[in-house]
């Protein structure tokens, strides 16, 4: 087994402690920060494309099909994200609104 090293991030409210581990053992507090910051967007970027554009709703069986499903939710959650980049607003508004998918 390889060594590891451990960082405790913070104490949760029941009292459990909350570790990040890595192998890199020459990583420092700086450095796992910028990479738990990376880690969130990742997480953000797959919750986006489950809740706002149904990616994972596919019912169809034969992997083409799916794989068109996939390609073009993903389109559709990058022009959503574009349209939120470039009016400052969250991904919540536009979905709220009818004026999306006419612009879309």
């Amino acid at each position: 087994m390889s060594p590891i090293r451990r960082f405790v991030v913070g104490v949760l409210t029941d009292g459990d402690i909350e570790f990040w581990a890595t192998n890199h053992l020459k990583m420092n507090e700086l450095f796992r920060l910028k990479y738990a910051e990376i880690s969130w967007a990742i997480e953000e970027y797959h919750r986006g494309i489950k809740q706002f554009v149904g990616v994972e709703r596919c019912m169809l069986r034969q992997a083409k099909a799916q794989r068109n499903h996939i390609g073009l939710a993903l389109r559709a959650f990058l022009r959503l994200e574009r349209y939120c980049f470039e009016t400052g607003l969250s991904w919540f508004a536009p979905l709220e609104s009818s004026c999306f998918f006419a612009l879309s």
